[in-house]
């Protein structure tokens, strides 16, 4: 499945998108970078980076997932919740 990272936009507690300083993409592609065991996503890490889709198996994005998602992952709550919204909302759009 193919993945655009870029497409993840950040809200607040008033519902309105947020600007951060790194863009959410750059953030994901750093964990993933640093600390995924599976070191076949490395490179998959530095196209996220660059702001490029990227083709993902349903392992992939499980693994990822785990790895972004985790509590200790230094993300707030709210990136979190809005990274699980994507990854859930692809689910949805590749059952259709």
């Amino acid at each position: 499945m193919k993945v655009d990272f870029t497409q993840i936009v950040l809200t607040g507690i008033d519902r309105e998108p947020i600007k951060v300083g790194t863009p959410i993409y750059k953030t994901i592609a750093e964990r993933i970078f640093y600390k995924i065991g599976n070191l076949d996503l490395v490179e998959t890490a530095r196209k996220i980076n660059e702001g490029k889709p990227v083709e993902l198996s349903p392992t992939d994005i499980k693994q990822i997932k785990a790895c972004v998602l985790a509590s200790d992952s230094g993300l707030f709550a709210f990136a979190r919740k809005e990274i699980e919204d994507f990854f859930d909302n692809l689910k949805e759009a590749d059952a259709d």
